[in-house]
C-alpha cells in the first residue's frame, strides 16, 4: 500500500477523501449472493492485533474484518483472537505454522520502513503506508505514523486482501495508490482474486459496488 511522495500530495489526497473536491463522492451497496451463506467455513483465519492500536484504530481493524467476513459470506471466516496481542513467542509460532495473522503496528522509524527520498530527483516517487509479507502470507504491517484516522479502515481491507490472495489490481480496493474513496468495500475484483485464491465459488459471495442502488419495478 502506498501513497504519493510530498506534504501537498497527502494534503490534497486527504481532502480529496473527505470532501470530494468538487464532485459527489457515490455512495456503495453490497449484490447479495443468491445462495445461502455456508455453514461450515473452508477455513477460519485467527487473528492477533497488536495492544498498541487506539480504540479508533482497533474499531477501523474490526470494521474492516466485519465487511470482509460479510463478502465471504461463511465461506472464509475471519476471527480476531484479541487486541491486546505483545509479541508472545506461542501466538508467533501459531501464525508460522498458518494458524492466522498477526496485524502489527510500526512507525516509519522502523528499520524494515523504506527511506521517503529515494530515487531520481524530478520522478514521481511513492512512500508505503502498509504491507504484508507475502500474498496470502500471516503478517501484516501498519506504519501508523503516516496514516491518518479516516484511512484506517480502507488500508486495512486492503491489506487484508492480499493475506487473502488477492493481487493489485486497477479497479477499486486492491490498486495499489491509496484512495479513500475507492477503498470503502469489498468490490467484485477484489472478491473474485480472493475466491479464485481461496478456492470458494465466487456465485455465493457478496461483493459491493458504488453507485445509487437500482429500484426494479414491482
Amino acid at each position: 500500500m502506498k501513497l504519493l511522495k510530498g506534504l501537498f500530495i497527502a494534503a490534497f489526497i486527504l481532502v480529496c477523501g473527505l470532501i470530494g473536491c468538487g464532485h459527489v463522492v457515490l455512495p456503495f451497496y453490497y449484490v447479495h449472493s443468491n445462495g445461502h451463506a455456508a455453514i461450515v467455513p473452508t477455513r477460519v483465519y485467527h487473528v492477533w492485533v497488536d495492544r498498541e492500536f487506539g480504540v479508533a484504530d482497533r474499531l477501523s481493524i474490526d470494521n474492516a474484518i466485519k465487511q470482509w467476513n460479510f463478502a465471504l459470506n461463511g465461506y472464509v471466516r475471519i476471527d480476531i483472537e484479541t487486541y491486546e496481542y505483545n509479541m508472545e513467542v506461542g501466538v508467533l509460532d501459531r501464525v508460522m505454522r498458518g494458524d492466522g495473522w498477526v496485524i502489527l503496528k510500526i512507525d516509519s522509524m522502523n528499520p524494515m520502513v523504506e527511506p521517503l527520498d529515494r530515487g531520481n530527483s524530478g520522478e514521481k516517487q511513492f512512500y508505503t503506508l502498509a504491507w504484508v509479507n507475502a500474498i496470502g502470507g500471516n503478517r501484516m504491517f501498519v506504519i501508523r505514523n503516516r496514516i491518518s484516522n479516516t484511512w484506517m479502515e480502507g488500508i486495512i481491507m486492503h491489506e487484508i486482501g492480499h493475506l487473502l490472495g488477492a493481487r493489485h489490481d486497477e479497479v477499486y480496493l486492491m490498486q495499489p495508490h491509496y484512495n479513500w474513496e475507492d477503498y470503502r468495500c469489498v468490490d467484485y475484483e477484489a472478491l473474485k482474486r480472493v475466491a479464485a485464491f481461496q478456492v470458494i465459488p465466487m456465485s455465493q459471495l457478496n461483493y459491493c459496488q458504488y453507485g445509487d442502488k437500482v429500484q426494479l419495478p414491482h
